[in-house]
């Protein structure tokens, strides 16, 4: 799966990891829905921080199965991004 963070480049993570991604945005959005900003940043934050660890750059060219935002995207901007992300149908491999 190909993972997007704005301004810092699109990741190739291995499928196997898939699930994780998507238990997680799940809470990300719970989060952002509840207004509960640390829980949103933490888990934003385990977010990129998983990509990073486990993916290696890709090129800018190749789709984003999932794209997260920057560090100072605020919170409404942020569901907004995941909301058309979450709009769009997963492909569970």
């Amino acid at each position: 799966m190909i993972v997007h963070i704005l301004g810092h480049g699109r990741f190739r993570v291995d499928d196997s990891h898939r699930a994780d991604f998507d238990d997680l945005e799940d809470q990300l959005l719970l989060a952002a829905d509840a207004h509960d900003d640390d829980g949103f940043e933490l888990v934003l934050g385990q977010l990129r921080a998983i990509a990073h660890e486990l993916g290696t750059a890709t090129s800018k060219h190749e789709a984003a199965d999932l794209t997260l935002p920057t560090t100072n995207l605020a919170v409404p901007e942020t569901l907004t991004l995941l909301h058309c992300e979450a709009a769009a149908p997963r492909t569970r491999r």
